[in-house]
């Protein structure tokens, strides 16, 4: 039997906290404690591992087990992934991953005081990592353009097409955005985020989103690009999970990089606006659009800072004019060749891989 039966609550609830990779961070404590009870604490230490395997580490029968483990799947903290056959359950240390669920809620009109408690937790924690945690080797998400900016000059990647991403995947799904969601800075919708495939069937198991159709997915992609939203995923070229429709005051990722300089926050798509100044009327609405500071008006002409340009393509997607084009300014090369890692919905390798991590 597990030793961790006999800590004290502080005790289980401390080293849960160093699970989730922040092992002083009192928020993060703060939200552990609102989110699991105690018995659910200890019964997370104990993972990973199959019912059987739990319920030896614990002295918890398998039924009553079986039991919680669904219900901590269902609040986003454990996520399962087949062995040979059989089903493992680990811990999904993302507190994102219990945000959306949250919002889910909110989107339902069922928030309670407690979920309120923890979106508030959720966002000072989300402070505490962009102003303290180091940064990552490379970037969670890219810029994706929106389509219809592409140019058709040159050969287009099917990852960089977002209606091809669309009509690939085999299950799409739209969830409450868990940016807006925390941190509640705008009047922007929040039923925007795309999931798609591994990431949409975990969410729709959970009943935190609702599976559309290809059009009804294109059609929130447009709604986004009229509202003046940036279009990121993830930062590789297969196996994308998600397509985030992001604005600069809530968005991790952009707040990341406009606010904190943080240069793991996200990555530019391979093109980059031109200005025509023989079309440019310098009326100013690329400025007011541009979430990059990258397009400034001087002297009555719109002109492009090619190292804050981002490429989204909103600037040419609103010009009057049609004096700004996208051109493509980085190789094949700059989209790293894999598979996505999934940001709240972490892809779970083989088992002593998980036996290993989770240790």
């Amino acid at each position: 039997m597990s030793q961790r039966r006999g800590m004290n609550t502080e005790k289980v609830f401390y080293e849960l906290s160093a699970y989730f990779g922040y092992p002083e961070s009192k928020t993060l404590l703060e939200i552990l404690k609102r989110v699991v009870s105690r018995e659910e604490a200890f019964i997370l230490l104990n993972l990973p591992g199959t019912l059987e395997e739990i319920s030896n580490k614990t002295g918890i029968p398998v039924q009553r087990l079986r039991t919680i483990l669904e219900k901590l799947f269902e609040r986003g903290i454990v996520l399962t992934v087949s062995v040979n056959g059989k089903t493992v359950y680990a811990l999904c240390n993302e507190i994102d991953s219990i945000v959306v669920g949250i919002g889910a809620k909110r989107a339902r009109g069922k928030l309670d005081k407690v979920d309120l408690e923890i979106l508030d937790l959720a966002k000072t924690l989300t402070e505490e990592y962009l102003r303290y945690a180091p940064e990552e080797d490379e970037a969670y998400v890219r810029v994706i353009p929106i389509e219809r900016t592409l140019p058709t000059a040159f050969e287009v990647l099917p990852y960089e097409v977002l209606s091809k991403i669309i009509r690939e995947a085999k299950v799409i799904a739209v969830a409450e955005c868990v940016c807006r969601t925390k941190a509640r800075r705008c009047n922007n919708p929040t039923e925007t985020c795309i999931l798609l495939d591994r990431a949409a069937r975990i969410a729709l198991k959970r009943n935190i989103a609702r599976e559309v159709s290809v059009d009804e997915a294109l059609k929130i992609l447009e709604m986004c690009e009229e509202l003046g939203l940036v279009h990121c995923t993830n930062n590789a070229s297969y196996g994308l999970e998600f397509i985030c429709n992001c604005c600069p005051c809530c968005c991790i990722f952009l707040r990341g990089l406009i606010q904190y300089g943080r240069r793991d926050s996200v990555v530019k798509s391979r093109y980059q606006a031109v200005v025509d100044t023989t079309l440019c009327t310098g009326c100013g609405v690329c400025e007011s659009v541009c979430v990059f500071g990258a397009m400034k008006v001087e002297e009555g002409v719109a002109r492009s800072d090619a190292e804050k340009c981002f490429g989204c393509g909103l600037c040419v997607s609103k010009c009057p004019n049609g004096a700004i084009r996208l051109v493509l300014v980085k190789g094949e090369e700059h989209i790293p060749v894999r598979k996505a890692q999934s940001i709240f919905f972490p892809t779970l390798p083989d088992y002593d891989t998980i036996s290993k991590q989770f240790k």
